[in-house]
């Protein structure tokens, strides 16, 4: 099996997230990321084949997490408060 990863960008749907879209690059998903304005996530996904093997959040914008590109960047999380 051929493992891979991508970056997949999440956003709220109801109740719920569900993914917007993804890349294989991180820095174009990095760049989706910060230009939203409401609630997002950037999500690192790993892949055999075509199963999901593994799914981790890398940075996470909410309603009291505002994305902030000059204070925080998907390697280390935004500063809360």
């Amino acid at each position: 099996m051929a493992r891979w990863e991508r970056y997949e960008i999440w956003i709220p749907e109801g109740s719920d997230w569900a993914m917007e879209t993804w890349w294989r690059e991180l820095d174009f998903a990095s760049a989706v990321f910060y230009a939203h304005s409401a609630p997002v996530r950037l999500v690192r996904g790993v892949f055999d084949d075509d199963e999901v093997v593994e799914r981790d959040v890398i940075a996470d914008a909410g309603q009291d997490q505002p994305v902030l590109p000059q204070m925080c960047a998907p390697a280390k999380p935004c500063p809360s408060g």
